[in-house]
């Protein structure tokens, strides 16, 4: 890395930074500090207005490029919630053990400061780009930057002003207070869904920060129908299900269930229901996807008032998809992966049939509970007692190796779990008959509670009629 006083330009060391970045290496504090001085001086260079025309285009290319490398890719989280970007001072004088993320947020601020010296405000720059990227497309190539890139370092500026709400002092309308929340977030979706869907753990950090924020801003029950077809564009609602589903941080897992919630009551409540429909019926959904939303769902009966949105054709659609996800193999299907979304779907229409009386029948569930029963619920019932029989039978196996051929106490083909991860596939150790043993009798133990839950579904039709 050049050194400060070395016979390049601030300006030009920069653009070696951007030119000769590497994806792959993390740079270290060292060097996120000779960028922050740089950055100093270039700045100074700006408040003595000696750089021109071509050089402020050029150096607005460049800090872009560094939002995106490497700072996309380093913890921006300030180590006090309120810490001070204006006292440098005692920012770099810090001792905590993770200060380096301070100095971090303090240089990428920097950054935005210049930027937004050089810009109008952080829209104008966003519609800046394209026509940017023609007329500099020679330093584009050569940097290797692209619209992507551009938006994603978008994303840098957007996570420290609507994120962290950290302002820029000389440019109060940077961060245009003026927009609506909708508008706001309709510029953002394409920025959300590129933060949320890297596979990457700061770059999720900051989409699960940005996403929550600018939801907030919306007042709840007022997005129309019309922005669903948006998000068609740019799927967020995906792209938080898998954070959900595959992330290894609990923290991340939890903030992006928030996060998901948050966007649903974004919604009018005919447009939520819609949402929730459009979820299910998305062949590449994720596997689990309607116990989320039928968790949702039960929620809106509790605390709506006004069910009319909620029930008839849409209510029929939710629950018959949510029982065709839950049982993919009829009766054939495996319980033990699938145990959890029809415990949801059996405990939802429980609870539908205990808080809407047969006398009153408002949400119609009484006019289909029968055919629910003969198409559904007497499917599951079966599906129970044929795996029931099977794990009985292996558990007999296990129990009594007297009882086995020698080919079958040779052979090692016992219980395997595959974890899939998008494109990546891991193959666990298999199991040993112990575990083999303890997973047979967790699943009969399941198979008794499924029992119980059909039992109480007909009970209380039969006490109802």
């Amino acid at each position: 890395m050049t050194q400060i006083g070395s016979s390049k330009s601030p300006l030009e060391y920069l653009t070696d930074v951007v030119e000769y970045r590497c994806d792959h290496k993390k740079p270290d504090y060292e060097n996120v500090e000779l960028i922050r001085k740089n950055i100093s001086l270039v700045k100074q260079q700006l408040i003595n207005s000696n750089l021109s025309v071509i050089e402020r285009e050029k150096l607005i290319v460049i800090l872009l490029g560094l939002l995106y490398h490497p700072f996309l890719k380093l913890d921006l989280r300030p180590i006090k919630q309120h810490v001070d970007l204006s006292d440098e001072e005692s920012i770099l004088e810090g001792e905590d053990d993770d200060f380096e993320s301070n100095v971090n947020l303090l240089t990428v601020h920097s950054i935005i400061q210049m930027i937004a010296g050089l810009n109008k405000n952080l829209y104008t720059l966003i519609d800046s780009i394209p026509s940017l990227m023609k007329t500099r497309e020679r330093m584009f190539l050569e940097m290797d930057l692209s619209y992507k890139t551009m938006l994603y370092s978008i994303s840098v500026i957007s996570y420290v002003g609507y994120g962290l709400e950290k302002t820029i002092p000389d440019n109060c309308h940077f961060y245009p207070n003026v927009f609506s929340g909708q508008y706001i977030l309709i510029r953002h979706l394409p920025i959300l869904h590129l933060l949320l869907s890297r596979k990457d753990d700061y770059a999720n950090e900051k989409g699960l920060v940005l996403s929550s924020k600018l939801f907030k801003r919306i007042n709840p029950g007022s997005l129309d129908v019309a922005v669903l077809d948006l998000l068609g564009a740019s799927p967020i609602d995906s792209a938080l299900m898998k954070i959900m589903k595959y992330s290894c941080d609990r923290n991340a897992r939890s903030n992006a269930f928030e996060a998901f919630k948050l966007l649903i009551n974004c919604f009018k409540l005919p447009a939520r229901c819609q949402f929730l429909l459009k979820i299910l019926a998305n062949p590449a959904q994720e596997q689990g996807a309607q116990r989320l939303v039928l968790t949702i769902y039960k929620d809106l009966f509790v605390y709506e008032k006004d069910w009319k949105p909620l029930i008839g054709n849409t209510m029929l659609q939710i629950i018959r998809k949510s029982f065709e996800l839950s049982l993919p193999n009829g009766v054939n299907t495996d319980l033990a992966e699938n145990y959890d979304s029809i415990c949801t779907i059996l405990n939802f229409i429980r609870y539908l049939l205990l808080r809407d009386k047969y006398d009153r029948n408002e949400t119609k569930i009484w006019n289909i509970i029968d055919s629910l029963r003969k198409d559904s619920i007497d499917l599951i019932w079966q599906a129970v007692q044929i795996s029931r029989d099977i794990y009985k039978a292996r558990l007999h196996e296990l129990e009594q190796p007297e009882s086995r051929s020698k080919e079958d106490r040779n052979c090692n083909d016992v219980f395997k779990v595959e974890i899939f991860n998008d494109d990546e596939t891991e193959v666990t150790p298999q199991l040993t008959e112990e575990q083999e043993k303890e997973s047979l009798t967790c699943g009969l133990i399941n198979f008794e509670l499924l029992e119980s839950l059909i039992r109480r579904i007909d009970d209380i039709i039969a006490e109802a009629r």
